[in-house]
């Protein structure tokens, strides 16, 4: 048998002019970071918006 290779995401990390590129987690609709929101879990676990993408921890757009 052969074997199992793993695929990395059709689209890599791309840096435009305008800067990064980020993917919406609601919508799939890839847009630049800066307009797009950052979302991460707060300190009582809720979700909030880091709108200065300071914030540590895993972020999602």
């Amino acid at each position: 048998m052969g074997r199992a290779t793993k695929r990395l995401g059709t689209h890599p990390m791309e840096i435009t002019a305008s800067g990064p590129v980020r993917t919406c987690v609601g919508c799939g609709s890839r847009k630049s970071q800066a307009e797009l929101t950052r979302f991460v879990v707060g300190p009582q676990g809720g979700v909030v918006a880091d709108r200065r993408r300071r914030l540590p921890g895993r972020g999602a757009y």
